[in-house]
């Protein structure tokens, strides 16, 4: 399963938002991830990319100097945690949107994989419970 945007994203703008959470209480009740990536871009690529796609004023908010580093420390520091499994730092600069997405995959199919964690075997309400042989 591919999730855009998951635990780290809330990690790094909560604190700009003027939110606290309780991180670790959170955090535990969460599925690990395998791996998690972080795409790295310059701010007037990922200025261009997101005007192409549509900007938001959430958007434009996040392109603000301070808040860009910011938000980009806060995803580098999260990535070090437990819940992000493999971090994984890429530099999309210069980079199509194809070409960064065969970028992902290529160390996807690269990273050897344990199996799913302990905690993504707990039954889910929406889970049948697997019968034990």
């Amino acid at each position: 399963m591919v999730v855009d945007r998951y635990w780290l994203s809330t990690l790094a703008y909560a604190p700009l938002r003027g939110r606290c959470l309780p991180m670790f209480t959170v955090e535990s009740t969460l599925v690990r991830a395998d791996m998690t990536f972080f795409l790295d871009l310059i701010d007037v690529e990922r200025r261009a990319r997101l005007i192409r796609r549509g900007v938001t004023s959430a958007d434009m908010y996040s392109m603000l100097p301070r808040v860009a580093f910011e938000v980009r420390m806060g995803f580098l520091k999260g990535m070090q945690r437990p819940i992000a499994g493999v971090g994984v730092h890429l530099d999309m600069n210069g980079l199509s949107p194809e070409a960064a997405r065969d970028a992902v995959l290529s160390r996807i199919v690269k990273q050897p994989h344990p199996g799913p964690s302990r905690s993504s075997l707990a039954p889910t309400p929406w889970s049948k419970p697997s019968s034990v042989q």
